[in-house]
């Protein structure tokens, strides 16, 4: 049951990259940036739960506290003080972007496959979902012309090497 509410919360954040790709309003990819920060602490409960590890719960405490509420209303006040409502325009279009974050989500779950644990189900998934949230940011960060959305492309990575620690584990 864990396992699947794992693969489940794993499964929203990689749409939630795929949201942020098809964005141009600075304030809903904050939002989504902060719904995959609650699905990362909910994560965390769940493997602290399942394996008795009960440090996890202060570990997905501060998560949800920080990357989930402050961090989304530190750069929400920021975009407002500055005036930005939409980005200008990315490099490609979306619907290429797209096409390319799904071609990264195939080469991110081939590599998990080459992983030494791959067939144990929950944290093959968690990694292949990290490893193509890892990929999808750093094209989000080349992609992205100005500073403030490249900083908003690099929190995702930083979320997917929070997964991939809490899968790995």
């Amino acid at each position: 049951m864990s396992h699947d509410f794992v693969i489940l919360c794993a499964a929203g954040m990689l749409v939630s990259v795929y949201l942020m790709v098809g964005q141009k309003a600075l304030f809903v990819t904050i939002r989504l940036y902060a719904l995959q920060s609650l699905l990362l602490g909910a994560v965390g409960v769940a493997m602290g739960l399942e394996q008795h590890r009960y440090h996890l719960f202060v570990t997905a405490a501060l998560t949800v506290g920080l990357k989930g509420f402050l961090i989304p209303w530190f750069l929400m006040r920021v975009v407002d003080r500055v005036g930005i409502r939409r980005e200008i325009e990315p490099y490609l279009n979306v619907p290429s972007s797209l096409l390319i974050c799904l071609g990264l989500t195939v080469v991110g779950y081939r590599v998990s496959l080459g992983m030494a644990a791959a067939d144990q189900g929950a944290p093959h998934q968690v990694v292949g979902v990290s490893l193509s949230m890892l990929l999808m940011g750093l094209f989000l960060m080349v992609t992205r012309k100005k500073a403030l959305t490249q900083i908003l492309a690099l929190l995702p990575i930083e979320n997917a090497v929070f997964l991939v620690a809490l899968g790995a584990t």
